[in-house]
């Protein structure tokens, strides 16, 4: 039974990691490898000298050395340099390692929004507001809870840290904050959790009535569900469309009646109206459109007066400077006809793989190829 119980976990897990990249900087760090090794470091920066950046690591200060070649990215600054970073800023560095140095070829800025992580354990303690997670392989992570932080029990309307109990399997969305980790969600698997998926037709009060592959189920959702949505940074039912696909993690309560703790729209949802980035090549172009070919599939991509275009090389790139074979990224909203109305094309380099074809930049960051 105690296995059955953390299989069924495990799929309540999946339904809410379909939406999951975890981002949090301090788990992208690796250790110092031997000398002229490559590696990553992660940190604040506590000081910036010459072309040296000091670091405050979780393994203590680091020096990362830059260059003439050294490349910075940071979000909405195009050519940036040394000069762009400040003391204060989380950064990732990837280079290599000489002696007690980094020389770092690579720098990039990380904004809070992406000091964010999804976590997944046991709550092996809870000391007052503090939870003391134990995570795959057997570590134990302080995470503190406070005001800000929401939980999501299953059955209860506004769940708090007393409904949370030692022994208890959780999801826990995390932020780094300057004096630690904190949770920001906080969702408990039933211990019945299992999990649907289908396409919503209808959406009457707080039910969904999914359209699955062994019929119609109706999903209920309560005050203290959880919603996961590309690009809605504090999802809620109302954010949801009919036309989505969807993932709901929770507990059967009839044939055909979910009761969900979580609800997820994957990425590439193709709802009408819902925003979604693609990427691969350029296999048409028309007067007003273009054809992408994906690993999904051709995607039929329209181009209108106020979409973004770049391409390498040319200013104000238009259409007609975008080729059949040119790898791009697109980022826009699906119409009613199953089209992506584009928000920003960018091209890539000539000989740039169709993965790598990313806006900087004003553009927004595209991820494309995450879904159609």
């Amino acid at each position: 039974m105690k296995r059955k119980g953390y299989l069924l976990a495990a799929a309540l897990l999946l339904a809410l990691s379909w939406s999951v990249v975890p981002v949090a900087w301090a788990e992208e760090e690796t250790p110092p490898p031997p000398e002229g090794r490559g590696g990553i470091v992660a940190g604040k920066v506590t000081a910036i000298e010459d072309s040296t950046l000091t670091l405050q690591t979780r393994r203590g200060e680091v020096e990362v050395i830059t260059d003439a070649e050294t490349v910075f990215h940071i979000p909405g600054t195009e050519e940036a340099t040394l000069e762009n970073v400040a003391v204060g800023d989380w950064v990732i560095a990837a280079g290599r390692w000489d002696e007690s140095a980094f020389h770092a070829r690579r720098v990039r800025v990380v904004r809070p929004q992406e000091r964010r992580a999804r976590l997944t354990g046991e709550v092996a303690a809870i000391e007052g507001t503090d939870l003391l997670l134990r995570v795959q392989g057997g570590r134990e992570l302080l995470i503190h809870t406070d005001e800000t932080t929401t939980f999501h029990v299953l059955g209860t309307e506004e769940a708090t840290l007393a409904d949370v109990h030692e022994g208890d399997r959780v999801v826990v969305g995390v932020e780094t904050r300057e004096d630690g980790t904190y949770a920001r969600t906080v969702a408990v698997f039933p211990e019945d959790a299992a999990r649907v998926g289908g396409q919503v037709v209808e959406i009457e009060g707080t039910a969904l009535l999914i359209e699955t592959q062994h019929g119609t189920v109706q999903v209920l959702t309560e005050g203290g569900t959880l919603f996961r949505i590309p690009g809605v940074e504090e999802a809620a039912l109302s954010d949801l469309k009919v036309g989505d696909t969807v993932v709901c993690g929770g507990r059967w309560e009839g044939e055909a009646t979910f009761r969900a703790l979580a609800v997820v729209v994957p990425a590439g949802s193709q709802a009408p109206g819902r925003t979604a980035s693609i990427r691969g090549r350029v296999v048409g172009v028309g007067e007003d459109r273009l054809t992408v070919g994906t690993a999904q599939g051709p995607v039929t991509v329209l181009v209108g007066e106020e979409t973004l275009i770049r391409v390498p090389g040319t200013e104000e790139a238009t259409l007609s400077d975008l080729q059949i074979g040119n790898a791009v990224g697109v980022r826009g909203q699906w119409t009613e006809d199953g089209f992506l109305q584009a928000e920003a094309v960018v091209a890539g380099r000539p000989g740039q793989g169709a993965g790598r074809a990313r806006p900087r930049g004003r553009f927004p960051r595209l991820n494309p190829g995450r879904g159609r």
